[in-house]
């Protein structure tokens, strides 16, 4: 499955789930490519000692978007210990969330909050 290989087209109508969803597609979009075909050695690199390395910003990306996707009540995901597996992981999360808010009415979208927050 070639997941975020384009950008799909626009939405019909502008509501407020459709510029979610835009957003959220612009996201798998560029974080599919900007991951596209990294080695293990790749996933090592650390631009200085005070950055992250590609592989924890990696699996800083996976912890947000694990956030939003148990704030939005959308399917559990599973932590992995492999890198690719977890790239592949965010990028199946953002399919989820897509999901979940096309699924959603205004009012139910109103009621999310993230930590205390509203969405």
């Amino acid at each position: 499955m070639e997941i975020y290989h384009s950008i799909p087209k626009y939405p019909e109508s502008i509501t407020p789930q459709t510029v979610l969803i835009r957003m959220i597609e612009g996201l798998g979009f560029r974080f599919r490519w900007a991951t596209e075909g990294l080695k293990p050695e790749d996933y090592a690199f650390r631009p200085s000692n005070d950055c992250m390395s590609i592989e924890e910003l990696v699996r800083h990306i996976w912890g947000l978007v694990n956030w939003i996707c148990l704030s939005m009540d959308s399917k559990r995901f599973r932590k992995q210990e492999d890198i690719l597996q977890a790239r592949m992981s965010i990028l199946e999360m953002i399919i989820e969330l897509r999901k979940t808010i096309f699924e959603m009415e205004v009012e139910d979208l109103n009621k999310v909050t993230i930590d205390g927050n509203p969405f």
